[in-house]
Parts: C-alpha cells; structure tokens; sequence
C-alpha cells in the first residue's frame, strides 16, 4: 500500500464522512464521492473540484509554517489527485468498478464494513 492510497482514501473519508481518516470506502459510495471530487472542464474530462484543491492547500497552510514544506507538501497532493484523476476521473457513473485493477483508493464491498 502506498502514501498516495492512504492520504487519498482519507480524503475520500473527508469528503463523504467529515472525518479525516483512513478507513476503507465503500464501493456503493463511490459515486457520491466522485460527484463530490470532480467537475467536467470545457472538454469534458473529469477533474478535481478547486475547492478540494484549495481545502487541502489551507489544511497545509494551517499545519505547516515552513514555505518549502508547504510546496512540498502541495506537489504530493497536486501527484495523488493526478493519481485520482487518471483511475478514476474516466469511468461513466453507471460502469461496475472492480477495485482489484485500480489503484489510489482503497474500496471494500459494503457487507464487510457492517460486520
């Protein structure tokens, strides 16, 4: 498992649940996250809202004092929401997702979080 797949998924948690944390995503909630996190540009390509973007960029503002930090800090998150665009930005909202061949999230079937 990666950086980029537990700050992502945290994220996800964020944006669905409020709460900053990595806990697996429910495969039934990715289409509410993803009519969260993206907008379509001008030639339609998903992309990440700004206002994640910028969520992000003065959660990192608050917790980090240093300018070189920060902008280290903004190219990890500028490289997993690239990540999170490219695997997941494509798929039409009504496709079957099988998290087993992708990568950034991690996604588990619902009956598994309510055990």
């Amino acid at each position: 498992m990666t950086l980029s797949t537990l700050f992502l998924t945290a994220i996800a948690n964020q944006v669905l649940k409020g709460s900053f944390r990595f806990e697996a995503i429910e495969r039934a909630r990715l289409n509410d996250l993803f009519s969260l996190i993206f907008e379509r540009d001008e030639q339609r390509k998903a992309v990440i809202k700004m206002e994640i973007k910028r969520s992000l960029k003065d959660g990192f503002d608050s917790i980090e004092s240093d300018q070189d930090k920060r902008n280290h800090l903004l190219a990890f998150r500028d490289f997993c929401l690239d990540l999170l665009e490219e695997e997941f930005g494509n798929i039409p909202p009504d496709e079957e997702i099988d998290p087993r061949f992708l990568k950034g999230l991690l996604i588990c079937e619902s009956s598994i979080l309510s055990q």
